[in-house]
């Protein structure tokens, strides 16, 4: 639960960083996993790409080969669809799908300057990746 509540706190200001809808669905899977004993629902990957505009694109899937391509195709979602070509530079595994919204919001809460750090932290981001995915 202590990986939620560093999600669902209060920022510095006193506001929610999360929306009221999104946290409730996020604590409800948490709870949902830690009453089944389960350690989640499979194993969930959280993503970064960098569009062709130089922008950062975070989400999170089970198949990222998969995903990747509907990225490349288009498919994926409307805002990588307008900035093709996309390139896959960060990626890490989480335990379950709650996880890995959970840490998706928390990616996604960092400057830029943070996502380049996490990017960095990588000793050789290419080296995570496979089979060229981290061409264009």
């Amino acid at each position: 639960m202590w990986l939620i509540a560093s999600v669902i706190g209060k920022s510095d200001a006193g506001r929610e960083r999360v929306q009221p809808k999104y946290k409730r669905m996020i604590k409800k899977m948490v709870e949902k996993e830690t009453e089944s004993g389960a350690q989640g629902d499979g194993q969930w990957v959280l993503y970064i790409l960098r569009c062709r505009n130089d922008t950062f694109y975070t989400g999170v899937t089970k198949d990222m080969d998969r995903r990747l391509k509907m990225h490349r195709a288009g498919k994926a979602s409307l805002y990588t669809k307008t900035r093709r070509p996309v390139r896959l530079i960060y990626y890490e595994h989480c335990a379950g799908r709650a996880q890995a919204l959970v840490r998706e919001y928390e990616v996604k809460a960092l400057p830029r300057r943070g996502k380049e750090a996490l990017v960095a932290s990588c000793a050789n981001p290419s080296a995570i990746l496979k089979k060229g995915k981290n061409d264009g």
